[in-house]
């Protein structure tokens, strides 16, 4: 169980600093006796949903979210699609954004470790650690995924550390550095393997941290297996994994998976039954992930 009460308690922190205040206080018509006014909140997500596309715009769009944004303002309902929406059109920072999920999971949730000493290690150390590491997948309407945002805390280990290679198995990907650091183009980084290099505004000295947000958008040739993974050869002291789908495409079946390998073609050798929440999404703590591939893998 998530913890909707603690989680509310941060977002309503959240709104009352100054960047998300200014963004709601331009609907506000009277000041809000309690710091928050939920009309004017109401009003920016109303917003963001018609820009996005993802609600009709209309007069009475803001009236229709009232009552969603008083369940997750007082915590008696906060999923993790609201979570999304409040991220988004408040445009939350990667330390804000953490902190909410950190509330959100709560000490409530099972943290499911993932360690496999059989899996080899061999990966040189490029001077860096990830403490904690936030996976967002969305799945559009005819079940491909649109977009996957990312979520990263790196700590350097090496004297100097300028940027992050960022690796992934497709090459049909544009990525964007939305906070903490510049993406540079797709490149080919091993045979089947891609990446982008995302440059630091710093460079990190030993010791010091980073807080990364970046967003891969797909534009798949071919559809891609039904499933997201996370591999990591080294220790990630926790992993946030969340898949959503579109309300028209919802699977048949989902399972939480772990593979024996880092490679394409790694077999499952355990998997459990998960099911799909009202906000139609999946998610899943790990902590930690070290020499193992863990992700959720669906049915149509």
């Amino acid at each position: 169980m998530t913890d909707s009460l603690a989680a509310a308690a941060v977002l309503r922190r959240i709104l009352q600093q100054p960047g998300p205040r200014r963004l709601w206080l331009r609907h506000a018509i009277v000041g809000p006796a309690d710091g928050v006014n939920q009309r004017a909140v109401a009003a920016v997500l109303a917003g963001y949903l018609a820009d996005r596309g993802e609600r009709p715009d209309s007069l009475d769009l803001p009236r229709r979210l009232k009552d969603r944004v008083n369940r997750a303002l007082s915590g008696s309902s906060l999923s993790a699609e609201t979570l999304r929406w409040f991220i988004e059109a408040f445009e939350l920072d990667p330390d804000q954004e953490s902190e909410l999920f950190q509330a959100w999971l709560g000490p409530g949730v099972a943290n499911h470790g993932a360690v496999d000493d059989q899996l080899e290690d061999g990966v040189e150390d490029d001077g860096h650690r990830t403490l904690h590491l936030q996976e967002w997948h969305r799945l559009g309407p005819d079940g491909i995924p649109t977009v996957h945002e990312t979520v990263q805390t790196i700590q350097a280990t090496g004297e100097t550390l300028e940027g992050y290679l960022y690796r992934f198995d497709r090459k049909e990907v544009v990525v964007d550095g939305l906070h903490g650091g510049r993406a540079g183009p797709v490149h080919e980084v091993d045979e089947g393997l891609h990446g982008v290099w995302i440059t630091f505004p710093t460079p990190l000295s030993k010791g010091d941290t980073a807080t990364l947000r970046y967003r891969t958008r797909f534009a798949f040739q071919s559809p891609p297996p039904p499933r997201f993974r996370r591999a990591s050869r080294r220790r990630i002291d926790q992993v946030l994994v969340i898949v959503e789908f579109h309300p028209a495409r919802m699977p048949r079946r989902v399972r939480w998976c772990h593979w024996d390998g880092y490679g394409p073609d790694a077999a499952v050798v355990a998997e459990e039954d998960v099911t799909v929440g009202r906000s139609h999404d999946v998610h899943r703590v790990v902590s930690p992930l070290q020499r193992a591939t863990v992700g959720f893998r669906w049915e149509w």
